[in-house]
């Protein structure tokens, strides 16, 4: 005869009650600790090794511990109904970068707009694929040990589509505080529309299903910075080198790198015929000349108008 099950469905479940249990527990004395006074925007697929990053008391980037699936999820959220669109991430959320409400109260926008400034700089400096789906008021590492409901949380970055198109970028401590750095001066320059679409093309590309349309999007971006209209290829590779490289051969190189992948950007802007791995190719290469352009509008914390990027390129 076979095994005798009785009573084994019923261990199995209190087994199971035993375990989430012990994990509301362990959530429970982390709150103790941290993850309320402050909005938590849950990082999926970032590659970063080190615990906790602190930016001056106002941000930090720090590992998660135990992200909760949806059973807590569930019973943490003040809408519940929200769970399932939250919980095809939660257990891919390893990361989060927790923001300080002290200085803008319950202003979530004040919050997130400053959020967005250092998640675009780290973006824009590094090229690092990863997505923000959503953030919540309290850490991602203590919302199992929540169960009253207080737990507010929004959907941002919903894309569940979205690829990757290189290997994975090791963050470092020096990445982040770069970004915290420049994050006011992303926000001022933002403020500029050839600028906003450039950084916007730069780090939303990867949400498309397209290939073909990434290369597009990137390229938008470069042509909004440089201003061009007329002669592109020659004047957008031209004003490229000359904004980036100092006079001589590095000059001319990058001005010959400029120019074909322009060229290569015309195919596959207007369906010329370019394989799949071609095309992924050339979005990589191609955003990584748009991240240079913007470190550098960054670094001299101003969005430079044609008139200037034709000094620099006549001067």
């Amino acid at each position: 005869m076979g095994d005798d099950l009785t009573g084994k469905p019923q261990t199995f479940l209190q087994s199971i009650g035993q375990r989430y249990a012990a994990e509301k527990l362990r959530a429970q004395e982390r709150l103790k600790t941290y993850g309320r006074d402050e909005w938590n925007f849950a990082i999926v697929g970032l590659d970063c090794d080190l615990t906790v990053i602190d930016l001056e008391g106002l941000a930090a980037l720090r590992k998660v511990v135990e992200p909760p699936g949806d059973i807590f999820l569930a019973g943490a959220l003040e809408n519940p109904t929200a769970f399932g669109a939250i919980g095809r991430y939660s257990s891919q959320i390893k990361h989060e970068l927790a923001v300080s409400r002290n200085f803008a109260g319950d202003d979530f926008q004040t919050v997130w707009n400053f959020a967005w400034w250092l998640i675009s700089g780290l973006r824009v400096k590094t090229l690092a694929e990863f997505l923000v789906p959503v953030t919540a008021n309290c850490s991602w590492s203590v919302i199992a040990g929540i169960d009253d409901r207080t737990c507010k949380a929004k959907l941002l970055e919903d894309v569940p589509q979205s690829r990757s198109l290189a290997e994975p970028v090791k963050i470092v401590e020096e990445d982040l505080r770069w970004a915290f750095k420049k994050a006011l001066i992303m926000g001022d320059l933002l403020e500029v529309p050839r600028f906003r679409l450039a950084v916007e093309a730069l780090t939303t590309h990867q949400h498309l299903l397209s290939p073909r349309m990434m290369a597009v999007s990137i390229w938008s971006g470069i042509e909004a910075l440089m201003d061009i209209s007329q002669e592109l290829t020659f004047r957008l590779a031209l004003s490229v080198a000359s904004l980036l490289e100092p006079r001589g051969e590095q000059r001319y190189e990058r001005y010959r790198q400029t120019k074909k992948l322009y060229e290569i950007r015309s195919k596959a802007v207007h369906g010329g015929e370019l394989n799949d791995d071609a095309i992924r190719q050339h979005v990589i290469q191609s955003r990584k000349l748009l991240s240079d352009l913007i470190c550098h509008m960054l670094d001299a914390r101003k969005v430079m108008s044609r008139e200037e990027i034709e000094h620099i390129v006549l001067g």
